[in-house]
């Protein structure tokens, strides 16, 4: 009878907390207002593809046709921002392994 009780209690106390927990307030959501800010701090002709010239990005890719297809823009995109890209294919079997170290 006492352990009886004892789950009783339990389970009361469990199914309280679930309730108070669910009466809680919503968080405020100040994120919708950012993306209104970003937009009006950069409108559409003011953007600058040569903010980042002179960096360089080392890409992992998977032997893929899409790869190849990305690999051809490789020198247009480093034309347009003067970023250089270097890149490494991998057969899938491989490719996965390197990405996990």
């Amino acid at each position: 009878m006492k352990t009886r009780s004892m789950y009783a209690v339990l389970a009361l106390l469990v199914i309280l907390s679930m309730v108070i927990s669910a009466c809680a307030p919503a968080p405020a959501a100040p994120a919708a207002e950012a993306p209104a800010e970003q937009a009006a701090a950069a409108p559409a002709g003011e953007f600058n593809w040569r903010a980042h010239e002179g960096e360089s990005l080392k890409l992992l890719l998977n032997q893929h046709p899409y790869q190849q297809a990305l690999v051809g823009e490789l020198p247009k995109f480093t034309e347009l921002t003067g970023i250089e890209v270097t890149y490494d294919v991998f057969p899938e079997q491989n490719y996965f392994d390197k990405v996990t170290i």
